[in-house]
């Protein structure tokens, strides 16, 4: 509702001094200004070329919002070495600013934790992530969950992992199965159906009362 009152007045989305660059050949580097650019680990591109353009002056700066791939252009800049090599060969110092703002969706150890504790698995597979970060988040998820003996994998990219669960299913009986309280360790014989990851349990002559199927005879002559 904001955004249409404010439309009576201007087009909110008219940005005056934001403009698309399409590559180089529209970039005018005459003055200040912030580009956004991609890829964010600047392997080639746009940002590879701005980044060679700009990295050997004081007065520029990088920012980096989100996870970079080992051997990659942008996880050796994050690592704020003295020298960088540029796309045509030429090994430059790296003078500018160097910032890193996690803009990324992965979660942290408060959040990780959090979910943990609303679930009763003790296996976790951590992918996707800085090696060295992964390892710290892996043995502090190990200590805090240890009364549940749990178990957290960093699975390299190709690795196969097979883990087992068990659990308990839990399941509404109905019809006549649920006449008459069953004895201690007795089978009951029935259909389990599942539907919305809820569980029913009832005889089949129940099926068409409880459920939205059919029971249909063949006779083979």
């Amino acid at each position: 509702e904001n955004i249409r009152n404010k439309f009576e007045i201007a087009n909110p989305f008219n940005f005056r001094y934001v403009a698309n660059l399409r590559g180089m050949r529209d970039m005018q580097d005459t003055g200040p200004c912030v580009v956004m650019a991609a890829p964010g680990m600047l392997q080639s591109g746009l940002s590879r070329q701005l980044f060679d353009l700009w990295c050997e002056d004081a007065r520029n700066g990088v920012i980096f919002t989100g996870y970079s791939v080992p051997e990659t252009l942008a996880h050796r800049v994050l690592r704020h070495p003295s020298t960088i090599e540029r796309l045509d060969g030429r090994e430059v110092p790296l003078r500018m600013s160097v910032t890193e703002i996690s803009f990324s969706a992965h979660t942290d150890y408060r959040q990780t934790s959090h979910f943990l504790r609303s679930v009763t698995t003790n296996q976790l597979l951590l992918v996707h992530g800085d090696v060295h970060n992964m390892r710290r988040l892996k043995l502090k998820l190990e200590k805090d969950f240890a009364d549940r003996s749990m178990n957290v994998h960093m699975p390299p990219n190709g690795e196969e992992i097979r883990m087992q669960f068990h659990g308990n299913e839990i399941a509404t009986v109905v019809g006549a199965l649920a006449e008459a309280d069953p004895e201690e360790n007795a089978v009951l014989s029935g259909i389990l159906l599942r539907k919305h990851f809820q569980n029913t349990f009832l005889r089949p002559n129940d099926l068409t009362t409880f459920s939205e199927l059919q029971i249909s005879s063949f006779a083979q002559s």
